[in-house]
Parts: C-alpha cells; sequence; structure tokens
C-alpha cells in the first residue's frame, strides 16, 4: 500500500529546506545593481551541510554605452571534496547608429585543482530592421587541464562540455534573427 510522504529525506534529513533573497536597486539613472544570494539544505545538500551561492550583478547605460559586470559564487560544503567555483563576466556594447559593437570577458574560477577556464568573445551587429538583425561573432576558450568547456561558462557550468579535457576550442558564426 501506498503511504503519505512524511516529508524525510532518504539520509533521515528533515530540513530539506532552500532560502533565497534577492534586491535590485537604481541608485541614479543609467546605473542598476542587483544582488542574490541561496542556500539550500537537507535533500539538495548530500552530506546535510548548505550549499551556498551568491550573486552580484551591475549594469551601466550611459549615451551609446552598455556596461554589464556579473559576479557569481557557489560554494558546495556538502561534497566530498568541499568545492566552489567563481564566474565573473564582464560586458561592454558600444551602438554607433544601425550597429551594435560587443566585447566579452568571462572567467571561471573552480577550486578543483586545474580546473579553470577563461572565455573571450567579440560580436558585431547590424540591425537591418527593428525586427531583423544579422550578426558576426567569434569567441575563444582557454581551459586548464582537467576541464574541457566548449560554451558560455556560466550555463549551467559543465554541461556543454564536449571537448577534450584541456584542449582550447573557438568558434566563429554568422547569423540572422528576426523577431516575430
Amino acid at each position: 500500500a501506498e503511504g503519505v510522504d512524511d516529508g524525510v529525506s532518504a539520509n533521515g534529513d528533515e530540513t530539506a529546506m532552500g532560502n533565497s533573497v534577492a534586491v535590485s536597486f537604481a541608485p541614479m539613472e543609467g546605473l542598476t545593481a542587483s544582488l542574490a544570494m541561496a542556500t539550500c539544505g537537507g535533500t539538495c545538500a548530500a552530506g546535510g551541510e548548505a550549499d551556498t551561492a551568491q550573486k552580484l550583478g551591475i549594469q551601466w547605460k550611459g549615451g551609446d554605452n552598455l556596461v554589464n559586470f556579473v559576479y557569481h559564487t557557489e560554494d558546495d560544503d556538502s561534497a566530498a571534496t568541499d568545492g566552489g567555483q567563481t564566474v565573473m563576466y564582464l560586458q561592454y556594447a558600444l551602438t554607433m547608429g544601425m550597429n551594435k559593437v560587443q566585447l566579452a570577458y568571462q572567467t571561471l574560477d573552480d577550486d578543483a585543482a586545474d580546473s579553470n577556464a577563461t572565455q573571450m568573445s567579440l560580436a558585431f551587429i547590424h540591425n537591418m530592421s527593428k525586427k531583423t538583425k544579422v550578426y558576426v561573432a567569434y569567441s575563444a576558450i582557454d581551459n586548464d587541464d582537467n576541464v574541457s568547456h566548449d560554451g558560455r561558462l556560466d550555463s549551467g557550468i559543465g554541461a556543454l562540455d564536449n571537448t577534450e579535457a584541456g584542449s582550447d576550442p573557438s568558434g566563429f558564426g554568422v547569423g540572422i534573427t528576426h523577431s516575430f
């Protein structure tokens, strides 16, 4: 017979609770900042220790210039390796009439040995109309010996690993986007 779930996890932890808070503010025109923090304990923390994450985001827009900065840390205190990661992202965009140039730099600092990575990207975007854009982009990643990132480092870190560990992939793309 099936019973009612009593909320006790497989490891006997009844405190499977997560907490998060996020704050965003705009102290002056063109500047926005946000801060988010989260903890997760119990069943989402294998050793019963709470995992934590913090993210700081700052955006400044002035005239034709746009700067984005994100600093994100994660501490996995429940893992046997007791590790963590820090991701830092910096983007600059300059709009010149119907054209935009974007430059981005990103780092991944992992507590595991030889598991860091950096990425540099450059894009040129031309707005053909309000709904249609064409672009040319180039991106290169520098991986340490034990990682194989081949996509955006902050997008499901590790989810896009399809290259050989220690390799330094790069890519070039040309495309068109149209919004309906």
